[in-house]
């Protein structure tokens, strides 16, 4: 029903040190666990959220360091990565539902919903000691922590190594047309 999230193959340059023990035959592959212990999951502000590290393209610099004998190479890689932008549709699998909306993530990147953007789409109820959401539409079912929930980028800022983005709950087109007649009646 809905399109799934493309992870997008991008070129990335990263500097990495390796100690002279990992200077041997095998050193493209110490350089390439560096760089995924580095940078693999992780959110980086001009790439996005970092969800593989491919391969080593190229090793476009090496240089000896002057007062240790470690080696630093500048490293072209070919990621597999997600930028946020407006207008994205994700699947956030929920995290925590409370009284002021529903917050989740995709991966590393923190998204909130506000209940301002889902009043006519879900709503949220107090039970016991936790709260929990109701989908209005396109049918009613309970959602709860863990679930998997569509929504649309509306706001995004990188911060502390992360996005943390506003969203509202995404829905087709055909259902947006079927809410816009329910709310005529």
């Amino acid at each position: 029903m809905h399109d799934q999230v493309i992870f997008n193959h991008h070129s990335f340059v990263t500097s990495i040190l390796l100690s002279p023990s990992q200077l041997d035959h095998h050193y493209i592959e110490h350089l390439l666990t560096h760089i995924r212990d580095q940078w693999e999951n992780k959110c980086h502000k001009d790439v996005g959220y970092i969800h593989k590290i491919v391969r080593v393209d190229q090793i476009l610099q090496e240089e000896v360091m002057n007062m240790i004998p470690n080696v630093i190479f500048l490293v072209k890689t070919d990621i597999l990565h997600f930028y946020p932008t407006i207008g994205n549709h994700l699947p956030m699998t929920i995290d925590v539902i409370f009284n002021q909306g529903i917050f989740g993530y995709f991966h590393k990147i923190k998204i909130l919903v506000p209940i301002i953007y889902s009043e006519d789409i879900f709503y949220i109820q107090q039970e016991f000691s936790e709260c929990m959401a109701y989908t209005l539409f396109p049918t009613k079912q309970c959602l709860r922590k863990g679930n998997v929930y569509w929504v649309e980028l509306r706001h995004i800022r990188f911060e502390k190594e992360t996005f943390s983005c506003i969203a509202a709950p995404f829905l087709s087109f055909q259902e947006l047309e079927e809410l816009s007649e329910k709310k005529k009646k």
